[in-house]
């Protein structure tokens, strides 16, 4: 399997993982169920953005000394949309945290 693909689909997969824990937080009716599963789908969103955002620095790299230009500044957008998406995850567990620990 080309090394790109497996990194595509690594990241795909935390997405979907971190999607269900979200939902299951969000029509679970038990407000532990809430917190925990929050911060583990905030854990699975960053650790999937921070991941695809490195290994998109490196494709870009690596096609920007091939001379694909084109190709290296669509990867590095959206290795820039996963970090943006990593840091809306963090801003969403420190939310939930200030929200059900702190007061």
């Amino acid at each position: 399997m080309n090394p790109h693909a497996r990194d595509v689909i690594i990241a795909a997969v935390g997405l979907i993982v971190a999607a269900a824990l979200l939902i299951l937080s969000l029509l679970g009716h038990n407000v532990t169920l809430f917190v925990i599963a929050s911060l583990a789908s905030a854990a699975v969103a960053i650790g999937a953005g921070i991941y695809a955002f490195v290994q998109g620095w490196r494709w870009s790299q690596q096609l920007s000394a091939t001379g694909h230009a084109g190709w290296s500044i669509g990867v590095a957008l959206l290795g820039g949309f996963m970090i943006l998406l990593a840091g809306v995850a963090l801003a969403a567990a420190a939310w939930v945290v200030l929200l059900f620990f702190i007061g």
